[in-house]
């Protein structure tokens, strides 16, 4: 039962909470909360916690103040660190408030990330409706959009917003209803996602994960290749940032239909997963680089990319042989790195990928045992390494030296997969499946089809039911997906 609400004040305006206690978390002037109209049963300051915000201690000082323990609280905030990660730490369960669309931390998919966050299933607030003149949706795209949150893990769609504004700088920013408020393409197609969700959500709701993947991301790591970029050079600062490479990782796993999860550098267990991403990891505490360095020796699988192990969280770089602390866990080592001009890859993983190429930047990787996956094509860096393979203790480690084509990263993703013992299915995009378990304990996967041409799959799992249609589907059967549409079964 939930009895306080703990609510993140930031010039937000008045909220009905009928007979729910609510405690501010926030520094406050007595002056902003008699303005907004806020008429809270009790406030908490930094001041009075001693603690702030991302700090776990002023929500445990809250609780006492309340006389209210965590299962029993609801907090909302629009910072995902603070609002969501940190509330999460101690039992809270968050509502994310979005409002500016901020995107979120290592740039990848919120569904993913928000779910990583909460570590449980979540609510989606601010599902776009028609958006900008160029995101109107084509016919099924809001309903297949919908569904796909409900697949990674979502307990709601709602709507930004229900109809579009006549004035200010969000005039255009599109809801349900248009500026006429007459029915359209879009309410009608959102009528038919409610009338969906009360008919089977009781199949639907609650969906519970466990992934085998997870990709390890790191605000410092971000933060510190904001000052010292990867394409820097003495003109200047630009080129590609680290939510890049953090999206260049997802989105081969996204597009070979690998579920991940998310975890940072102060998440527990990283046993848990069979093999962890770990993208442009430039600064990290010794500490973190130890931790990696034992999840495979215990048994894990770990791929780090370029920039990894380069600094520590004081962006100090290391004066030890790079990769710093990793290069006995990669079997690796390297002196010298630069930007590749008509560098080619060639080797195991490359295969007849013609167009295998180094992107972006390179690290002249010199094994120390470990398998030479590719090398880098090129008169002069020849010599060189550009991604590894290595053994160490009970696991095995993969080290990516520069950015490479869609197909090299596929290739190597497989190969890292299949060593891993982990489950690849046999669908790629456009046909995307997710999977979990319901409240019913049973299996329940969703086949997502974001194209504009109906996509016909084999049936490769238990027999089951289309929980849309309500017809059985079994096993080896071949189930048809019409364009931006989907199928989903329950075994």
């Amino acid at each position: 039962m939930i009895k306080a609400i703990f609510m993140d004040f930031y010039g937000t305006a008045a909220m009905e909470i009928g007979p729910i206690a609510v405690s501010v978390i926030k520094d406050v002037f007595m002056e902003e909360i008699k303005r907004y109209s806020l008429h809270p049963a009790g406030i908490v300051t930094s001041e009075e916690a001693k603690y702030s915000k991302p700090r776990k201690e002023i929500f445990l000082y809250a609780f006492k103040k309340a006389g209210v323990s965590p299962e029993e609280v609801i907090h909302v905030g629009d910072s995902l660190e603070g609002d969501v990660k940190c509330p999460s730490s101690v039992g809270i369960r968050s509502i994310w408030l979005n409002r500016e669309r901020k995107p979120v931390p290592a740039g990848v998919e919120s569904i993913d990330m928000t779910r990583s966050l909460k570590k449980n299933n979540y609510l989606v607030m601010e599902t776009e409706a028609q958006g900008y003149p160029g995101w109107t949706p084509y016919k099924g795209q809001l309903r297949l959009q919908a569904y796909s949150h409900l697949a990674s893990g979502s307990n709601s769609v709602m709507y930004w917003h229900w109809h579009s504004i006549h004035n200010s700088f969000e005039t255009y920013w599109k809801g349900l209803l248009s500026h006429d408020f007459q029915e359209n393409a879009a309410y009608r197609e959102a009528c038919v996602i409610g009338r969906e969700f009360s008919e089977m959500g009781s199949h639907l709701v609650n969906l519970k994960k466990k992934n085998d993947a997870a990709i390890l991301v790191s605000n410092e790591a971000l933060t510190a290749l904001k000052w010292f970029g990867i394409q820097a050079a003495a003109a200047g600062n630009n080129g590609i940032g680290y939510n890049d490479v953090v999206r260049w990782i997802y989105n081969a796993l996204y597009q070979v239909n690998i579920e991940c999860d998310f975890v940072w550098p102060e998440s527990e267990d990283f046993s848990q997963y069979k093999v962890i991403f770990v993208p442009a990891l430039y600064a990290a505490p010794d500490t973190l680089l130890e931790k990696l360095n034992r999840y495979v020796a215990e048994g894990g699988t770990l791929v780090a990319t370029f920039k990894t192990a380069f600094a520590n969280e004081n962006v100090k770089v290391s004066h030890e042989v790079q990769p710093h602390i990793l290069n006995d866990c990669f079997g690796v080592k390297y002196h010298q790195f630069t930007f590749p001009k008509n560098v080619g890859l060639s080797g195991r993983i490359i295969g007849e990928n013609t167009d295998a190429e180094a992107r972006i930047f390179m690290e002249l990787l010199i094994p120390q045992g470990a398998e030479m996956l590719a090398s880098y094509e090129h008169y002069n860096w020849k010599e060189y390494a550009a991604v590894t393979k290595n053994h160490y203790g009970k696991g095995t480690a993969v080290y990516m030296g520069c950015m490479t084509d869609e197909n090299t990263l596929k290739a190597v993703i497989t190969d890292v997969l299949q060593c891993a013992q982990v489950e690849i299915p046999a669908y790629d995009y456009p046909v995307i499946v997710r999977k979990g378990i319901n409240d019913f304990g049973k299996n329940v996967r969703y086949f997502l089809n974001y194209s504009a041409e109906e996509q016909k799959v084999p049936y490769r799992y238990g027999n089951g039911v289309d929980l849309l249609s309500g017809k059985t589907v079994d096993h080896g059967e071949i189930i048809a997906i019409p364009a931006w549409d989907l199928k989903i079964v329950e075994e």
